[in-house]
């Protein structure tokens, strides 16, 4: 026996009639589906970030039922943002009580271009002037269009 014990999130089965093992993550679709829920609930938000401390409250208002980190073999809310699948899209920034939830600047980038297109499409045909612009996406969106996130100061 190479190994004994356990390790979260992993499943060994070893089949002797074939003489094989194989060692599966699990977990792994429930992980990704609360990632999806996750970037549901960040691009729902202004610049698409939330308070580390509202995280919980808010993944509950958005989606009726609680998130339990122990479901994905973690005890803190840091963890369960630091696993692997959930840290490439979503980042933890800012010290201590400041902290926030945030798209990294990819899936921002992303995430903004997106609803730029969809707002084309649906309010700016042929053209839409920059005085427009700002309005028409907080009425589509139903929230600021935040581009100094991304380092924009204005508009020109």
């Amino acid at each position: 026996v190479l190994f004994s014990g356990s390790l979260p999130n992993v499943k060994v089965t070893y089949d002797p009639g074939a003489v094989a093992v194989s060692v599966q993550l699990e977990g792994d679709e429930k992980t990704n589906k609360l990632l999806r829920e996750l970037l549901l609930l960040l691009n729902s938000r202004p610049g698409w970030q939330l308070p580390f401390e509202h995280t919980a409250t808010a993944y509950h208002k958005k989606f009726g039922k609680q998130l339990k980190m122990k479901q994905y073999g973690v005890g803190k809310m840091i963890d369960l943002l630091e696993l692997a699948t959930i840290s490439r899209q979503i980042q933890v920034l800012g010290p201590g009580q400041q902290r926030l939830v945030v798209l990294r600047n990819r899936e921002r980038l992303h995430a903004l271009k997106l609803e730029i297109i969809q707002m084309m499409k649906d309010f700016c045909r042929p053209r839409c002037s920059l005085e427009d612009f700002a309005p028409k996406y907080q009425k589509l969106y139903g929230k600021d269009l935040v581009l100094s996130v991304f380092g924009v100061t204005k508009l020109t």
